[in-house]
């Protein structure tokens, strides 16, 4: 019986935190930059359909001949803070602490994003660094559920360091990169094998 009680508490409480609808973490902020940089091939992006769009929406021309790399490198870590104690003592109050809105625990991520644009030779041009965080808490009434708060962590943390990229992208900033990505010519089917290699 004393189970069960528990057990209901706990759906109930995991059932009234705040729902995440997993398409919004793939939605794009429309924010181009004001003049985009030339269609560059991608590499690095681990496949993350999030940052390819991100910079097929707003930072690059996505269609034509390319001109160059733009390489990716992300650090992403996530940690949670303090769910063994508050599951202690929500279980030892039998729910009370979670109820009054007492988080469940908070996770923290650290984004650490590197854009390097290079030229058809792989000669770097420019390197872009940004580091964001984001707080998101798991708790009843005004946080999400476990799950829900790891992905909207990393989800804002991603966008907090693109935001901070595509701010360094002047215009001037990019019609320089642009000029030296056509000085050096456009990429040929070689440079791109021997890129892959």
């Amino acid at each position: 019986m004393k189970s069960a009680l528990i057990f209901s508490i706990f759906l109930l409480l995991m059932g009234s935190c705040k729902s995440l609808e997993l398409t919004s973490l793939w939605d794009i902020p429309n924010k181009p930059i004001p003049v985009k940089l030339l269609p560059l091939e991608k590499q690095g992006f681990n496949s993350d359909k999030f940052l390819i769009n991100h910079v097929d929406k707003n930072i690059c021309e996505p269609w034509g001949e390319k001109y160059g790399y733009l390489v990716c490198l992300s650090k992403i870590e996530t940690r949670d803070k303090g769910f063994f104690l508050s599951f202690f003592t929500g279980l030892l109050s039998l729910g009370a602490t979670w109820i009054l809105g007492v988080p469940m625990c908070v996770y923290d991520t650290n984004a650490e994003l590197d854009f390097e644009i290079l030229n058809n030779k792989s000669e770097r041009i420019a390197k872009f660094s940004s580091s964001a965080k984001a707080r998101v808490p798991a708790a009843l009434y005004h946080g999400y559920s476990p799950a829900n708060a790891w992905n909207k962590s990393e989800h804002d943390a991603i966008n907090l360091a693109l935001e901070e990229i595509r701010s360094s992208l002047s215009k001037e900033v990019v019609e320089e990169i642009n000029t030296k990505l056509r000085e050096s010519g456009k990429l040929h089917l070689t440079n791109k094998s021997k890129a892959s290699q």
